[in-house]
């Protein structure tokens, strides 16, 4: 891993003001190291986001790092919200694998200890999607739900 120079110590040695004492390199123990997508896992991501741009499904993407962890979003348009998150988090103390989320409209569609088959299923055309996510029993359960709700309408 790099290692971080301040310049600031530089400056200052320069300009011939004491340093300051130096502190501690490593982090506290109960702080934990940040997530992040790794090199491989963002080259996969953003291959998918390339060929997806290709065919015009997809117009923009951002990434947003927070405590619990990072997210690519995607975009249709550039002013909405986003189509699709996809959230890599840290698996929990004394786990060394990340937790991956797949989420859209605040749900999560689909949760897996790895990238591979959450980019799988963004790469399928969008019907496949649909049929996809319908087979699954916590959708099934949604959909039910939402046609209870829904009044019929007389034909």
């Amino acid at each position: 891993m790099s290692e971080v120079v301040r310049l600031d110590r530089y400056r200052r040695r320069a300009a011939g003001h004491p340093l300051p004492p130096q502190h501690s390199r490593t982090a506290p123990a109960s702080e934990a190291a940040p997530v992040f997508f790794e090199r491989r896992e963002l080259d996969r991501i953003l291959a998918l986001y390339g060929r997806m741009v290709a065919v015009n499904e997809w117009r923009d993407y951002a990434i947003d790092t927070g405590a619990s962890g990072v997210e690519f979003r995607v975009y249709r348009n550039s002013w909405d919200v986003p189509a699709y998150r996809l959230v890599k988090r840290a698996a929990g103390a004394g786990a060394g694998a990340a937790r991956f989320a797949l989420c859209s409209g605040g749900e999560t569609l689909l949760e897996d200890d790895r990238l591979q088959p959450l980019l799988a299923w963004l790469e399928r055309r969008p019907p496949e999607r649909v049929a996809a996510l319908a087979r699954s029993r916590r959708a099934r359960s949604r959909l039910g739900r939402v046609q209870q709700e829904r009044p019929q309408l007389p034909l």
